[in-house]
């Protein structure tokens, strides 16, 4: 039997507030993606590691923050004030709610800024000292962070996670998964109605550093736009069927399909719908798969580990 573990890259504005451009709608649009979500997992029981950036757990900020080592003008663009005026910047109500849902989701961590760890310009310093936020900030509101996410997926500073006490990350799709093909995107599309008849199931990996590496299977809304509507008439929702077939094999066999998006994504009723058969179609299986966080498949592994030596 293998499990089911979904990711969310939990951020509001702030995987945006380095762009040149104003993704407004996608930024407006991320508060009511989180409730979709909350409500979506209670009605199906199944939970989900929520990568929180760490800015939202404060509850007011005047939008400097001088003592904090990132390249100058980091933060040009956080407005301050108070979740009730800025409620892009801050999340204490969201993050709340995930916390009180009638599912035991795990709140993990997306950085304090979205400092991008595998950048070769992030210093171990800035780093450390986006971690050394998140901790303090969650623990204020008795919460133990334990999963990292990194910005952009790009992984970097590995030491220093696991120096601050994290068990769990997402790794990138392994090479040859259609996301990581340098193919166009139409020959990308006939890879994935063609030859990727399922996402891949994943095996934690404990690395050097002590951590427990969780691979993606699948990013949900990888295909959008206009491929998304060239696909439509040929395969309404070929990214969904990818997602029914890898759960299929997920209840015949060991591994793990980790599913990840952001939340700003589930805003329409077509991706509020897409995120729902997938559920629907898990919970359905639910005799055969299990339902797992990242810190619970961290957990287990690292169990597992000791109990072999």
């Amino acid at each position: 039997m293998g499990s089911f573990v979904v990711s969310l890259d939990a951020e509001l504005a702030w995987g945006y507030h380095r762009y040149s451009d104003d993704p407004s709608e996608r930024i407006g649009s991320g508060r009511d993606g989180w409730f979709h979500l909350i409500d979506l997992f209670d009605q199906y029981q199944i939970p989900a590691t929520w990568a929180v950036v760490g800015h939202l757990f404060h509850t007011a900020c005047g939008g400097h923050h001088p003592d904090h080592p990132v390249p100058e003008g980091w933060f040009e663009n956080d407005p301050g004030g108070t979740e009730s005026r800025n409620g892009d910047w801050f999340g204490n109500e969201v993050i709340e709610a995930v916390r009180t849902a009638d599912v035991d989701h795990e709140i993990g961590c997306h950085s304090y800024s979205h400092v991008v760890f595998g950048a070769p310009e992030t210093r171990s310093e800035t780093a450390a000292a986006e971690l050394r936020a998140c901790k303090q900030l969650a623990k204020q509101q008795d919460i133990k962070l334990n999963s990292f996410t990194f910005p952009r997926n790009e992984v970097g500073h590995l030491d220093i996670l696991a120096d601050h006490d994290f068990v769990a990350y997402r790794s990138p799709n392994p090479p040859g998964w259609f996301e990581q093909t340098p193919l166009s995107k139409p020959a990308k599309l006939v890879n994935m109605l063609t030859r990727f008849r399922r996402a891949p199931l994943m095996t934690p990996t404990i690395k050097r550093e002590g951590l427990v590496a969780i691979p993606a299977s699948l990013h949900l809304f990888t295909f959008e736009g206009a491929v998304r509507r060239v696909a439509s008439p040929v395969a309404s929702q070929p990214v969904v069927d990818i997602a029914k077939k890898t759960i299929d094999a997920a209840t015949r066999k060991d591994g793990v399909f980790h599913l990840w998006f952001h939340p700003h994504a589930v805003s329409t009723q077509a991706n509020v719908d897409r995120v729902r058969s997938i559920l629907s179609y898990a919970r359905e299986r639910s005799d055969s798969i299990d339902f797992r966080t990242m810190g619970e498949i961290a957990r287990e592994r690292l169990t597992a580990e000791s109990g072999e030596q």
